[in-house]
């Protein structure tokens, strides 16, 4: 795998206007209190969900706006590799010096 790889799947989620901060009855949804998730084929663009193990009924939360067309761009996550920080990249290469990682690898740590 390389940068090239790795998409933007963030924007897609506001392109399709993914949503998950409030239940259908308007309150606000907080994941840390949630206890059970449930997803229903029926139901794809919505999560059901319950705050408590005693409650019966589970809440439901719209999770995809309804759009007449939603036309979709995957983009790049990153437009260039992602640079190693100088300090973890020295201390790397210490350890090849030290022979705690073999000089075999040397190249490819020589190359981030």
């Amino acid at each position: 795998m390389n940068n090239d790889d790795f998409l933007d799947w963030k924007g897609v989620c506001s392109q399709m206007g993914v949503n998950i901060t409030k239940d259908e009855e308007g309150n606000t949804i907080k994941f840390a209190d949630l206890k059970v998730v449930k997803v229903d084929k029926n139901h794809p663009r919505a999560i059901f969900f319950k705050t408590s193990y005693e409650q019966q009924e589970f809440k439901k939360a719209e999770v995809i706006r309804k759009k007449k067309s939603v036309d979709v761009e995957v983009k790049k996550a990153y437009d260039v590799k992602p640079a190693l920080n100088k300090k973890k990249k020295d201390g790397l290469l210490e350890l090849i010096r030290k022979n705690a990682i073999p000089r075999y690898y040397a190249p490819f740590y020589n190359s981030l």
